[in-house]
């Protein structure tokens, strides 16, 4: 039997891993939900709040992030069996071993001075409310399965009156750089190479395929696993169903935080922020239409950071503790 769109959007919803506006204490809106020109491209601006003294707080968001870690890196079926294991026998030692476990997957892979897929996954679920669908991070650590390219993928559920609902798949890329046109043209360029029909064929046939394989790992949910394994299967009506879209985070060092306590304010961050961000956002629709990626569904977040170097250390202090 058919799953009606609610029932699946419900489902689907239930995957999300973050409490409400967890993420608020770090971050507030500047422009969000801006349609990026003649694109079907959305981006959404966000300013990193500062601290009772003043100054943006890189090393409190980064334990935040980290203590996130086992969310996102870890598969929920694993999660699950610790959470059983623990609340039996009155302990939170299983947890706590996945916790250390994911931290660990961040070493091995060498990106654990990266961040940025983390802080997309998190923004994902709480801005977007798009939960993780595949993370392939635990599946890099074996050298007999080669696995490359995005960050993850992210689902959500869409209505189509008097039709099948359509699965909406995200392919995830993070970009973290100095400059915001490099974030912004290798978030573009890498994103592409996924979301082209023709030209992202092979990288997106290898990550659906990882997706399907690693399901009932990632879902721990029977029935959503046979609703979702329908739209997954190459030989099945509803592999049609699904529409490939994107999600991108681009970081970038902005000069204006403040670097001495008690000598700016947010408010004057913003402002120099507002000040650039039609910039920004014309680097953004440049670099869509040099990909040619105009007509597919694009979310990209723009994070203006203090300094990406100085994020990338305190996430590797964070996680190593």
């Amino acid at each position: 039997m058919n799953k009606s769109s609610n029932d699946l959007k419900g489902e689907v919803g239930g995957l999300l891993s973050t409490s409400e506006a967890e993420l608020s204490r770090y971050f507030s809106e500047i422009e969000v939900n801006v349609v990026v020109g003649a694109t079907r491209a959305t981006s959404h601006c966000y300013v990193l709040e500062l601290d009772g003294n003043g100054m943006p707080p890189i090393d409190d968001l980064a334990d935040f992030l980290a203590t996130n870690a086992a969310d996102f890196a870890i598969p929920r079926s694993k999660i699950a069996e610790a959470k059983a294991y623990d609340t039996k026998h009155n302990t939170t030692r299983k947890v706590a071993a996945l916790q250390k476990t994911a931290r660990g997957l961040f070493k091995s892979t060498g990106i654990s001075g990266e961040g940025g897929e983390l802080l997309l996954y998190l923004m994902a679920q709480e801005f977007l409310k798009y939960p993780q669908l595949l993370c392939k991070m635990p599946l890099k650590t074996n050298s007999e399965m080669p696995v490359h390219g995005s960050d993850g993928i992210h689902l959500s559920i869409e209505n189509d009156e008097g039709k099948e609902p359509i699965l909406c798949l995200y392919w995830c890329e993070s970009k973290l750089q100095q400059n915001p046109a490099t974030a912004i043209k290798e978030c573009i360029k890498d994103l592409s190479a996924y979301l082209l029909v023709d030209g992202g064929a092979e990288r997106r046939e290898r990550d659906l395929q990882l997706a399907h394989d690693h399901l009932a790992e990632n879902i721990a949910d029977e029935n959503l696993e046979s609703a979702l394994i329908r739209y997954l299967k190459k030989d099945s009506p509803l592999a049609n169903r699904v529409n490939y879209r994107g999600i991108g985070l681009v970081g970038f060092d902005f000069e204006h935080y403040p670097s001495v306590q008690n000598t700016g304010n947010v408010e004057a961050v913003k402002k120099a922020i507002v000040e650039s961000l039609s910039v920004w956002i014309e680097k953004i629709h440049a670099e869509i239409k040099s990909q040619k990626v105009e007509t597919i569904v694009i979310h990209l977040f723009i994070l203006p950071l203090p300094s990406v170097a100085k994020f990338r250390e305190a996430l590797t202090r964070a996680l190593e503790r």
